[in-house]
């Protein structure tokens, strides 16, 4: 089972309800992951921080992490991205929940930066935390984009910060550009 060993790379199944996978450090995410839980019947498997540790550390340009009928919750930073921190590479939530993160800094749930890409299909950002600034869901940082699609509604709702309790989207300037959202797909609702 992937809990077990936590590899960095490959495709996984969870079995669906079994106990929450408690993470003591990060993933750190140098390659492709992809995490799903099972078709069995039973709740979605959990992965927990249990407010001790950030869920994942995605890096690089050619790094993705796919996440697949998760729910993930308690990641928490001491800076940015409580559950997921993407620094240029991909994030892909498909019907998944995140929930009850926290950052000290910005980006409750997951912060975006350099070109990083976070894509929503269906999932659940809620009653997540940036301390410090922005982005109580997510922050999105210099040229990151978020995209809504998959034809699903997805949510952001209940988070908390002082700017953009959902969402932060760094603006462009003459020197970086900006982040973007953009929503796409017959019948997707955000």
């Amino acid at each position: 089972m992937w809990c077990a060993v936590k590899p960095s790379s490959g495709n996984y199944t969870m079995p669906r309800g079994s106990e929450p996978c408690v993470l003591s450090t990060p993933v750190v995410v140098t390659s492709s992951l992809a995490v799903a839980s099972g078709s069995e019947d039973g709740s979605m498997a959990i992965i927990s921080g249990n407010l001790n540790t950030q869920l994942f550390d995605v890096r690089g340009d050619l790094t993705s992490l796919t996440l697949t009928d998760l729910i993930l919750e308690k990641g928490k930073s001491d800076g940015w991205g409580g559950g997921f921190r993407v620094d240029s590479g991909r994030l892909h939530l498909i019907r998944s929940i995140v929930r009850l993160c926290e950052a000290t800094l910005s980006g409750g749930a997951a912060s975006m930066t350099r070109g990083a890409v976070l894509t929503l299909e269906g999932s659940t950002l809620e009653s997540n935390t940036a301390r410090g600034s922005y982005g109580g869901g997510i922050t999105s940082g210099t040229g990151s984009k978020i995209q809504v699609r998959g034809g699903l509604k997805t949510s952001i709702s209940i988070n908390r910060a002082l700017i953009g309790g959902g969402v932060f989207l760094d603006q462009e300037t003459p020197d970086h550009p900006g982040a973007s959202l953009e929503v796409s797909g017959a019948g997707t609702q955000l």
